[in-house]
Order: C-alpha cells, then sequence, then structure tokens
C-alpha cells in the first residue's frame, strides 16, 4: 500500500469510462450530456482535472460548455494510510491504483460543500502519440 506513488504514471492522462449528465423534464423530455473525467498527475504533488464532452447532441442549457469548461489544477499526496489523496476546490478524491490492474486508479470522491459521495475508476491512457496533443488535455 505504501508504494502508491510509485504505481502512479506521471504525465499520462487517466480517464473515466463514459459517464452522463441526464435529466427528465416537461412530461418526460430526455436531456443527456455524456462526458468522462479525466486526470493528469506532474511532479511537485500538482493534478490537473478536467473533463472531455463525448455527445453533446441533448443539451438543456449550457451544461456541454460547463463540461468542457472544468480545468482545476490540485494537489496531491499520500496520507498516513498511503493512499493517494487529491484536492481540487470542489472535489475532494481518496484512493489507490488498483494491485491486480495497476493501470486503473479508483477513488472514494466527496463533492465540497454538498456532501455528496460517489466512486470513480480512471484507467490510465495509452502514453501519447504526440506530446502535447489537445486530445490529451491540458498540460501541468
Amino acid at each position: 500500500m505504501g508504494d502508491a506513488l510509485q504505481r502512479l504514471a506521471l504525465d499520462v492522462p487517466y480517464r473515466t469510462g463514459p459517464q452522463a449528465w441526464t435529466d427528465l423534464h416537461a412530461g418526460g423530455i430526455f436531456f443527456c450530456v455524456v462526458y468522462r473525467e479525466c486526470l493528469r498527475f506532474g511532479a511537485g504533488g500538482r493534478v490537473r482535472r478536467w473533463r472531455e464532452v463525448l455527445d453533446d447532441s441533448r443539451p438543456m442549457d449550457d451544461e456541454p460548455e460547463q463540461f468542457r469548461a472544468t480545468d482545476a489544477v490540485g494537489s496531491y499526496r499520500v496520507n498516513a494510510r498511503g493512499y493517494i489523496e487529491c484536492a481540487f476546490p470542489d472535489l475532494s478524491l481518496t484512493g489507490l491504483p488498483c494491485v491486480q490492474a495497476p493501470e486503473l486508479l479508483a477513488f472514494h470522491a466527496i463533492g465540497a460543500g454538498v456532501g455528496l459521495s460517489f466512486s470513480l475508476v480512471y484507467t490510465r491512457s495509452a502514453p501519447e502519440a504526440e506530446p502535447g496533443a489537445a486530445a490529451d488535455g491540458p498540460r501541468l
């Protein structure tokens, strides 16, 4: 458990599988934006979080723009239990790389101020073909 940082890949994006923001309104009209959460860990305890919109064909309002605007730099560290903790203004993540599937990072997430908790699993992406490619998100 104490080797969580050694199993963490730096400067490589980690992405969740597809997620969705959905809503039913006005007698059942379906609204949906499909996206995924992304992380990139850097040196010096910095981590960047952003979202990639995969399908924005049924938004209710400006949700796709809000998701695309998610771009936060936070910090990460290993706590006393050996878990990776990431702190962002709106979200806290606590978790570990999986032992049997080390390309996966499993986190318990807590939304700031709302008391909402949920789970997120990120998969390490393949090494970039071209450093700085826009598809792999912002750099630290």
